[in-house]
């Protein structure tokens, strides 16, 4: 954390993964909510993760092959701009199942791009001799978010509700870009 730019990422990742998590918790609870099927929730959470499945490898060589700050802006920008929509829609009443399954799938694909340019770049951002404490310190904030974001969501989904929730999670992007 002696590097500037380190403490302003590490900072930035961990506000905008407490954001995903949060968002993550909250997508699932709506689409529990939605159907009172818990096949459903499942579903939407393979949206979600089977692009990182089927992309990653091809993901990860388009990362090693770019600049890894810049893709790494683009992809949260999107996860940003899929966040923000998915709020707008569910306020509006338009957030239904075809609907959640297919933000699900646009944050999927944006991720499996996002991860290796971001783990990339984290090595990037220090010297060589300092790169597994980079690496570590990237999987505490990883391994943090997962704790805090749920248990965010849980709490303030109630007064909040979802779609502000979805919001918060665009809006803690702003942390890490």
């Amino acid at each position: 954390l002696r590097h500037r730019n380190a403490r302003l990422f590490f900072f930035g990742l961990l506000v905008s993964n407490v954001g995903t998590w949060i968002q993550m918790t909250a997508m699932s609870l709506v689409v529990y909510e939605l159907t009172g099927n818990a096949t459903d929730t499942g579903i939407s959470l393979l949206c979600q993760f089977l692009p990182m499945l089927l992309l990653g490898s091809w993901a990860g060589a388009v990362a090693d092959r770019r600049d890894k700050r810049r893709m790494a802006i683009l992809t949260q920008s999107l996860m940003a701009a899929q966040a923000v929509l998915l709020g707008v829609l569910y306020l509006a009443g338009l957030a239904n199942l075809p609907v959640l399954y297919g933000l699900s799938l646009v944050l999927g694909v944006a991720a499996a791009f996002d991860n290796p340019a971001r783990r990339g770049f984290v090595i990037e951002l220090v010297e060589p001799h300092e790169i597994s404490n980079a690496v570590s310190l990237n999987t505490a904030v990883m391994t943090g978010s997962r704790i805090v974001g749920p248990a965010l969501a849980a709490f303030l989904k109630a007064p909040l509700g979802a779609g502000w929730l979805f919001i918060l999670n665009g809006v803690s992007f702003i942390a890490i870009l």
